[in-house]
């Protein structure tokens, strides 16, 4: 069961990343804008799922990037809606710095007192004329889901399909 959750998730993040597949049957994917219920709907699916595994009011989240995309900006909001402690950035070399700077040596780098604050981000786009992944970075872990754009808003394309990488 495990090896064909593994062979799922390298499928989807395969097909989100090069779009294997859409591209003979839509050239130019990127022209479909989805909803705002679209948005809504995917910005809320996404946050459960993060809060199933990372509890809201006990895990701070740096965001890796600034978020700009409608998508990205749906996240942060029902991220903060949920309670959690949301720091943002000017620029990715600003998240690197705080990177650098919250592993430096000392008892309060590690999680001593409090977690250590995790890494936020969030990637999303068409694949087709009417399918759209989703994925999301939280500190070492990986979420990803496709989804079906309806008159609507989005219905799920299949299962969440997450995976955890070793330290």
């Amino acid at each position: 069961m495990r090896g064909h959750c593994t062979v799922a998730l390298a499928a989807l993040l395969g097909m989100c990343a090069g779009g294997a597949g859409a591209r003979a049957t839509d050239p130019n994917p990127a022209q479909v804008a989805p909803s705002q219920a679209f948005i809504d709907y995917v910005a809320d699916d996404a946050v459960m799922q993060v809060a199933a595994r990372h509890l809201p009011a006990h895990q701070p989240l740096i965001l890796a990037r600034p978020f700009a995309s409608p998508l990205q900006q749906a996240v942060l909001a029902k991220l903060r809606q949920y309670g959690y402690a949301v720091e943002e950035v000017a620029s990715v070399a600003d998240a690197r710095r705080r990177l650098r700077a919250g592993s430096a040596p000392g008892p309060h780098s590690k999680g001593v007192f409090a977690p250590e604050p995790l890494f936020v981000d969030v990637h999303g786009g068409a694949v087709g004329s009417d399918l759209y992944h989703t994925r999301i970075n939280v500190g070492q872990t990986v979420f990803a889901r496709a989804y079906v754009l309806v008159p609507k808003g989005a219905t799920p394309a299949g299962p969440w399909l997450f995976k955890e990488a070793s330290e």
